[in-house]
């Protein structure tokens, strides 16, 4: 059908590309072979298509195929994990490329071949090459218009010199290498970088932005580095930063002393929206110490050693996410403080895997809490809570000692009830939730019997799991 513009055969069993295969299409632009088994493309099976974007990635090919009859048209290509042994710079030297995505292949990096897209190339991903690790000081020095950069997994030890990319750049991705540190002044005239990720390098400390700093608008991802102390003004100039995560480093403290120096600064990004510090070694929150973020809506501190957090940790945020999952805390923390957020306080509560053995009925006032887990703690007895609300629908009690219920439930919505791996002898009252309850899990307790009255009053009840308990 000449009037075809897309093709799609990707995970089929295509061997080769024969002479004039595609020809008929003349209207195709778009044409994917992923995951086939093409070990030779013929230089003119894509002669009169106009073809624009390529995919032949998961291949056999051995060899990078001669493009040349649609070199004026193409500027997608795709060609990751194939087992290439080179590209030559005469491969690439007739076309317009704006997109090269070549990773997971090997073969030698050549100045050549990045000299040949010079002036096209606005998005570039090539990881997992083997060849790639600190020839990269010279490579980027004619570029003109490169917006994407895309090196991780590869074994680059020294920052590579993208200075020349100030300019234009805008994305540069280095996750999964070996660099531990970034020359000072490396971004120094930068005017375009919105996006840094270098995740699971050894860094041992935030990078140094400069004025680049200021247009830093998306992410700035440091997970998995060994950072372990954050200088009081570090962030200073990040003005645009929404979002920021520190995870799986060596953070040791983030409480506010009286003497003003605080291990997390205070002066992150005033509109942070998002902050991540998860699997950390943080002991402890004192007061204020997110009160500067007026926008942060989301916080992560999952995997922590936590004990206690300051009932004006949080004061002034408006946190409707909250992870505390895998932390030390014996009791709620005082959530009173956190500053509404379009008409809604803390919605998302994550305290799974604390050591909570007792929870006071007005703990989760001043909250909208939507979805509450509270699995594997040591609680032995629920009780009514007060100020929860209307808005509860997700409650995971699971993996807990619980004996007894008391009437918990009464003034919630809940729909979906996780009680599992309890030591409940006797049904739970749920007549409180009976015009809202969709689903409950009740497996492995201490059940014998359940009567007809007990769940007759569950009129919108779908799913009932009773898996593993002793009912006769």
């Amino acid at each position: 059908d000449s009037s075809v513009t897309e093709l799609n055969l990707r995970r089929n069993s295509f061997t080769e590309l024969v002479d004039n295969m595609f020809s008929n299409f003349t209207s195709l632009t778009h044409v994917y072979l992923t995951s086939n088994q093409i070990s030779q493309v013929s230089p003119v099976a894509f002669t009169g298509c106009p073809i624009a974007v390529i995919a032949i990635d998961f291949n056999r090919l051995t060899a990078f195929p001669d493009f040349n009859a649609i070199s004026g048209s193409l500027r997608t290509l795709t060609i990751s994990h194939n087992p290439l042994t080179h590209i030559k710079d005469q491969d690439v030297e007739n076309l317009l490329l704006t997109h090269l995505y070549a990773f997971g292949i090997h073969f030698n990096l050549s100045y050549g071949l990045f000299h040949n897209l010079k002036n096209t190339i606005s998005d570039t991903h090539m990881a997992y090459l083997n060849d790639i690790t600190d020839e990269l000081s010279s490579v980027f020095e004619h570029y003109t218009v490169l917006e994407s950069l895309r090196l991780d997994k590869n074994e680059i030890s020294t920052f590579p010199d993208v200075s020349p990319l100030s300019k234009t750049l805008r994305s540069l991705d280095l996750n999964y290498n070996n660099i531990s540190s970034i020359p000072s002044n490396i971004f120094a005239n930068f005017t375009s970088l919105a996006e840094l990720t270098m995740k699971e390098n050894p860094l041992r400390e935030i990078p140094n932005l400069g004025a680049a700093a200021n247009n830093l608008e998306t992410l700035l991802h440091l997970d998995g580095n060994s950072i372990s102390v954050l200088p009081s003004d570090i962030f200073d100039g990040y003005i645009s930063l929404t979002t920021l995560t520190l995870s799986r480093n060596l953070l040791t403290d983030y409480v506010k002393t009286d003497s003003g120096l605080d291990i997390i600064p205070t002066d992150i990004p005033v509109g942070v929206t998002s902050v991540n510090l998860q699997k950390n070694q943080l002991t402890s929150l004192g007061s204020n110490s997110f009160s500067a973020y007026g926008d942060l809506s989301e916080l992560n501190l999952g995997k922590n050693d936590i004990t206690w957090i300051s009932p004006e940790a949080f004061e002034g945020c408006p946190i409707t996410y909250l992870n505390v999952y895998g932390n030390q805390l014996t009791s709620i923390p005082d959530f009173s403080a956190i500053e509404l957020h379009n008409r809604e306080a803390l919605v998302y509560l994550d305290l799974e895997s604390n050591i909570l053995n007792y929870i006071d009925k007005d703990a989760f006032n001043e909250t909208s809490l939507v979805f509450l887990n509270l699995k594997s703690n040591m609680l032995t007895e629920l009780r009514g809570w007060t100020g929860i609300g209307e808005t509860l629908q997700k409650l995971i009690i699971a993996h807990n000692q619980l004996t007894w219920i008391a009437r918990a439930f009464r003034g919630t919505s809940i729909a979906n009830l996780f009680l599992s791996r309890n030591s409940l002898s006797q049904m739970p009252d749920l007549c409180a939730i009976n015009q809202t309850l969709e689903l409950i899990h009740l497996n492995r307790n201490l059940l014998s019997f359940i009567s007809s009255q007990e769940v007759e009053c569950l009129s919108l009840l779908k799913t009932f799991s009773i898996e593993n308990c002793q009912i006769t």
